[in-house]
């Protein structure tokens, strides 16, 4: 049996890495607009952050703000905000059921996303799946992603 394991490209980690967004997404050679997955609280912390490290990098992003599950009608929500924003990237910052939505997206528009991770008890920041749930909470299915995130960036205050 074979075991094999498949990470990020790039794990970034340190105090205020955020800031370091928008220069890292263009070092990476990825080109906005920008689609940003994130829920109500990474909105309030960090947006201000994401307006000025992404507008220091000449990168233009919208955001999308989850509604809670990784369900098949949010995802779509996300694909229609992805596409109505033209967007070329897809950066998912919140929890684990944010960051499989943003890897839902970004599969099925065959983009790349960036996970940010504000919490560390998943290994969803880095996984090629999603969980996918009802729009009611339940547990539907998992579903491959045909690809990992290419970038891992640690959100850490």
């Amino acid at each position: 049996m074979l075991s094999i394991f498949c990470s990020p490209s790039r794990y970034t980690q340190g105090r205020n890495a955020t800031a370091s967004l928008g220069q890292e997404i263009v070092n990476l050679g990825l080109e906005g607009p920008a689609l940003i997955v994130a829920g109500k609280s990474a909105i309030a912390q960090l947006s201000g952050v994401w307006q000025s490290s992404l507008h220091a990098a000449g990168l233009t992003h919208s955001i999308f703000r989850f509604g809670g599950e990784c369900s098949p009608l949010e995802i779509e929500r996300g694909k229609a905000a992805a596409r109505q924003s033209d967007a070329r990237i897809i950066i998912g910052a919140g929890g684990g059921k944010v960051l499989d939505t943003a890897r839902a997206v970004a599969s099925d528009l065959n983009l790349p996303v960036v996970n940010c991770p504000t919490v560390a008890s998943s290994d969803a920041p880095c996984s090629a799946l999603s969980v996918v749930y009802t729009d009611e909470g339940a547990f539907r299915n998992t579903g491959s992603t045909g690809g990992i995130p290419i970038w891992f960036l640690w959100i850490r205050k």
